[in-house]
This record gives C-alpha cells, sequence and structure tokens, in this order.
C-alpha cells in the first residue's frame, strides 16, 4: 500500500533491496533498465490481481533483499526511537526537577 500512496519511494526501496540480494547471493547487481522491469512487472501483476509473470530468478534476489531490508531498518529505527524517547524523558525529568526547586525557592 506504500508504493501506491508514496510512488517516490519504490525506486529506493526496490534498489536497496536488490543491492542487499546481490550481496546475499554474490551475484552483479542489476542496471536501471532491469529494475525498471522487474517494477514493471510488479506493477502489472498487482493490477492484474496476481495473475502475470514475475521473472522467478531477480523475485528470489528482490525478496531476499527486502527481507533483510525490513530487518535492518526496523532494528535502526527502534534504536533511534528508544534513544529519543529516552532523552526526551530525561530532558523532561531534568526540566520538572528544576521548575519544582524554582517553586520551593
Amino acid at each position: 500500500m506504500a508504493w501506491l500512496t508514496n510512488p517516490l519511494t519504490v525506486v529506493p526501496i526496490l534498489y536497496l533491496g536488490f543491492w542487499f540480494g546481490t550481496k546475499i547471493y554474490h551475484v552483479n547487481m542489476i542496471d536501471q533498465e532491469m529494475l525498471l522491469g522487474v517494477l514493471h512487472q510488479i506493477i502489472n501483476w498487482l493490477k492484474n490481481f496476481g495473475h502475470g509473470h514475475i521473472d522467478l530468478s531477480l523475485a528470489k534476489i528482490l525478496i531476499s533483499g527486502l527481507v533483510i531490508e525490513a530487518i535492518l531498518f526496523a532494528l535502526l529505527f527502534y534504536c533511534a526511537t528508544h534513544l529519543l524517547w529516552r532523552w526526551f524523558v530525561i530532558k523532561s525529568w531534568k526540566n520538572r526537577i528544576q521548575n519544582n526547586r524554582e517553586e520551593i525557592m
């Protein structure tokens, strides 16, 4: 669904997916023409509600890469959110202590 609502992210997501997939399977990275061809195959497959042709040799590389990409980005953003939340809570706690000290004086 994100590909439909934000089409500008499709190409970078697919590119990174293929990049991770090529590193896993130790094959050469595909060129822009092949990437757009796979994107066209996926769009046709979605338009036809799952009926159509997708090149399985490239799909194996893409799906493996997308799984690795999803795991890495999930971990990255989980850690970033955790650190930002911790910073916000500590900052709020210090401000609360400072405000309480000012009220007492």
